[in-house]
């Protein structure tokens, strides 16, 4: 904890994972029965880490849903007290003084930092913006699942098409895409809203 009772910002640049997926898989697969058809694909991603821009951006601004809370109320309620410092006072140590000396590596060179149990209450929005906008927190897992494609087809037959010049077969299809998304928590909202709406086309075939 800084000696202002909020997290301490780390001013070095951190590994905290990677972004690239470790591997990705998907199934498909198809069936007929007489003039019907259907298949479908699954298909997903796993490992790797991306960024919830949407979910820090609602964090800083206080309309994030889990920011309404007993906290953020009692703050509310006695706003008007001039005594009043706020309703989160973290576990931890805050740096009292000295200071952490590092080469441009992000190696120690010396650390004269002494440590004291944190007693600095803060306001809650105040240390919510500082604590859930930070890299380690916004980053989520981005491993993801999604039905990716539906099609039910029907072949038109060929009593249809006897005077037909230029078509021997046809058949219409009815297709759907992103109809399921299975995530973890923190990036279904940030995702989903990304995603087209189903998709419905007719095909004719030659």
């Amino acid at each position: 904890m800084g000696t202002n009772g909020l997290p301490a910002y780390n001013p070095y640049v951190s590994k905290i994972g990677y972004s690239d997926n470790k591997f990705t898989a998907s199934i498909s697969n198809s069936f007929r029965y007489r003039d019907f058809n259907f298949s479908f694909l699954v298909d997903g991603r796993f490992g790797g880490l991306i960024k919830n821009v949407q979910d820090a951006k609602q964090w800083g601004s206080g309309t994030h849903p889990e920011s309404a809370n007993s906290y953020r109320l009692k703050d509310w309620e006695n706003r008007d007290s001039k005594d009043y410092k706020g309703s989160i006072m973290t576990e931890g140590l805050k740096i009292v003084k000295g200071q952490l000396s590092t080469d441009q590596d992000g190696k120690i060179i010396s650390d004269t930092r002494e440590f004291a149990p944190n007693d600095i209450p803060v306001l809650w929005q105040n240390w919510a913006t500082n604590y859930y906008q930070s890299g380690p927190i916004s980053a989520k897992d981005r491993t993801f699942v999604k039905l990716r494609e539906i099609v039910f087809s029907y072949n038109l037959p060929a009593s249809l098409l006897k005077n037909a010049r230029f078509l021997r077969s046809a058949s219409v299809s009815l297709v759907g895409r992103n109809l399921l998304y299975f995530t973890g928590k923190g990036t279904k909202t940030w995702i989903w809203i990304n995603l087209p709406p189903p998709v419905r086309i007719t095909r004719l075939h030659r």
